[in-house]
């Protein structure tokens, strides 16, 4: 009589009184999920990420103080051409780098002063801007801003988002470092 191969030891067990049998079954390790078949990518499918075509372009993060300014800063616009005539209601306020020149500060202060425009006062600052710029708040002193930044060689900076404004006519000139 041919003899028959012996069970395995868990299945000649008898389970305790009270245990289901598939307690005592061993379990195999799960095994690790399958990897998603490899398909060939369709041509022009990137297997990375593309370059950053502006990487080059990056700058270093600003410092603290130009980051709070940034901030608040509104959109760079372009330099105006020669606008309306000075409006004895607006008033510029000079702001410049400590360490700018005094000579600087009264070449602008001059150059305000004879195309009509009222300087309010003139302050330094603890910090500086990377180009000189001439900021409104209000949209109504727009083309005031535009009129002394073209005079200047200056940006114009729209801060009518900025809150709390300052006073209708209020236009600020920031003055750079210099180079």
């Amino acid at each position: 009589r041919p003899e028959a191969p012996d069970p395995p030891a868990a299945a000649a067990e008898d389970p305790p009184p009270g245990a289901s049998p598939d307690a005592l079954a061993p379990t195999a390790p799960a095994a690790p999920p399958e990897p998603p078949a490899s398909r060939p990518r369709p041509p022009g499918i990137e297997t990375e990420a593309p370059p950053d075509p502006l990487a080059d372009r990056r700058a270093d993060p600003p410092e603290p103080a130009e980051l709070a300014a940034a901030l608040a800063l509104g959109a760079p616009e372009p330099p105006a051409g020669p606008g309306p005539t000075p409006s004895a209601d607006v008033a510029v306020h000079i702001h410049a780098p400590a360490g700018l020149a005094a000579t600087t500060v009264g070449t602008a202060e001059a150059l305000i002063g004879e195309a009509g425009f009222a300087v309010a006062d003139s302050i330094r600052v603890g910090f500086a801007v990377a180009e000189d710029q001439v900021r409104y708040y209000h949209a109504g002193d727009r083309e005031a801003a535009a009129a002394i930044a073209a005079l200047l060689g200056a940006s114009v900076r729209d801060f009518t988002l900025y809150r709390p404004p300052p006073a209708r006519g209020t236009v600020e000139l920031w003055l750079a470092a210099g180079p």
